[in-house]
């Protein structure tokens, strides 16, 4: 976080997108974390700098969107090689720095403290339905995305940390986020991108990823979780 702070004049805000079944309340995660965060002598996390949008509601409002466009370009094949190597020298850095907070199975992450409290998603049919809808319909695609990219600042850069099909919108946004927008840290957690094809046809390929929008990665997994596939 140190480093981050010290490239950018700006402190990033946090955008934290939800995954089925609705918005989580932020006291819910972000008093925990506050709360580790200080155990472990860092700078803790205000409310203010934590943007939650929260898009449920496309799901029933199947309104004409207004189709959310592609912004990224690729930079010329040199360039974007380099890019390229920067964004894997950073994510080495940064594997170096989470590994003492690795998981105990299959090298899972366990970088948050363990919340008590589990939100109610509702029946698993109604949380498999939203990620079918997502998947199969453009409509609800589109307007997802433009409910979040209106919550996001300008010219501010951002953590983006998106939970289970939050983090499959998270990864189709990034290749549309305005052009002034920079996410120093994309956070995936629980996300279903790697075991889905139908998720990750919505998504471009790798030699495709915008390495100058988005500083490095880091994907939260359990090895138990059917929706990771482990």
């Amino acid at each position: 976080a140190g480093s981050i702070h010290r490239e950018h004049d700006l402190n990033p805000k946090i955008v934290f997108i939800h995954g089925v079944g609705g918005a989580i309340s932020t006291d819910d995660w972000l008093d925990p974390i506050n709360r580790e965060l200080s155990i472990r002598g860092h700078e803790t996390v205000s409310p203010d700098d934590v943007i939650t949008p929260d898009y449920s509601h496309c799901f029933d409002d199947l309104h004409d969107p207004v189709k959310v466009l592609r912004t990224w370009t690729k930079p010329e094949s040199a360039t974007y090689q380099e890019l390229g190597d920067d964004y894997i020298l950073r994510r080495v850095r940064l594997n170096e720095r989470l590994k003492p907070y690795y998981g105990s199975g299959n090298s899972a992450f366990s970088i948050g403290p363990r919340v008590g409290a589990v939100p109610n998603f509702g029946p698993l049919t109604n949380r498999v339905g939203e990620a079918r809808q997502y998947a199969k319909s453009s409509t609800v695609r589109n307007n997802i995305w433009r409910v979040v990219l209106d919550h996001l600042p300008i010219g501010q850069p951002i953590i983006l940390i998106g939970h289970s099909l939050g983090s499959v919108v998270a990864v189709d946004l990034l290749p549309r986020l305005r052009s002034s927008s920079t996410v120093l840290l994309l956070v995936t957690i629980g996300s279903p991108l790697g075991t889905l094809p139908t998720m990750r046809e919505h998504s471009f390929s790798a030699d495709e990823f915008p390495y100058d929008r988005v500083r490095s990665w880091v994907n939260v997994y359990d090895p138990r979780d059917f929706v990771t596939g482990g």
